[in-house]
């Protein structure tokens, strides 16, 4: 599965650490905790699921199976709202 950004959106770093994004098409914002916020810088250019993951695991302290399963929640998620799109 290759991960994209939707190339739509507004995003700007808050100083926290999360991320507040626009959604264009939808008015819709949504805000990222420092987890998501990893995932978003980490797809500013699309990236295959596995070296998603790869790099993840690289950073946090988890199985790569539980990464797997909450990785594939968020971004289905995220898919749903317009924020990324997931292809094959």
């Amino acid at each position: 599965m290759l991960v994209k950004r939707n190339p739509r959106l507004l995003a700007s770093a808050l100083p926290d650490g999360n991320t507040a994004l626009l959604v264009v098409e939808t008015g819709r914002y949504v805000t990222f905790d420092g987890t998501a916020t990893a995932i978003w810088e980490r797809i500013e250019d699309p990236i295959a699921f596995a070296d998603l993951i790869d790099s993840l695991l690289a950073e946090y302290d988890v199985t790569q199976a539980v990464l797997e399963k909450d990785v594939t929640d968020a971004l289905h998620k995220l898919a749903e709202m317009q924020v990324v799109t997931l292809a094959d």
